[in-house]
């Protein structure tokens, strides 16, 4: 006979990562406005609604280094 799993059961064995937004020109414009104002990485990151890695590391791409 088969077990059937509950739908809650399999949502909490299925490890989930938050899925990753790519950075649309906007994001990049809004970036490059804070880091010119010398704002500090985590509060540029939570304007932007992104970790603060992801936020550092594309500041770096852009030529800009976030405190």
């Amino acid at each position: 006979m088969l077990q059937q799993r509950s739908s809650k059961q399999h949502i909490v064995d299925k490890k989930r990562r938050p899925a990753e937004r790519e950075w649309t020109a906007v994001d990049k414009f809004r970036l490059k406005g804070m880091a010119k104002q010398a704002l500090p990485a985590g509060k540029i990151a939570r304007t932007l609604r992104r970790p603060v890695d992801a936020t550092v590391t594309m500041a770096t791409k852009l030529g800009y280094r976030l405190m």
